[in-house]
């Protein structure tokens, strides 16, 4: 992107894209930088060639991987935007 000074002064269209943008890239709770292909906006480009090799697997060994992937990335991806502020413990 272009280079702006710290002292321009930005218009609202340009604050509210920004805002879309950190709210799509960082996690709510933790404020920590939700890697792409664990994004809710990366499930379909990274999760799609992962269906794609589920439906061409040939075999037990090559659909035991796909599913194993499809698993992986399905766990990382609710692990990524999951709740990070509540205690799992419970209490009386």
């Amino acid at each position: 992107g272009r280079v702006v000074s710290p002292t321009a002064v930005a218009d609202d269209e340009t604050l509210w894209r920004a805002q879309r943008v950190v709210n799509s890239t960082v996690h709510p709770q933790t404020e920590e930088a939700i890697p792409m292909p664990f994004r809710m906006s990366g499930f379909v480009p990274f999760g799609t060639p992962i269906v794609v090799g589920m439906l061409l697997a040939q075999g037990p060994a090559q659909n035991a991987f796909w599913q194993w992937l499809n698993q992986s990335h399905n766990a990382a991806v609710n692990y990524c935007n999951g709740n990070k502020g509540a205690d799992d413990s419970w209490q009386d």
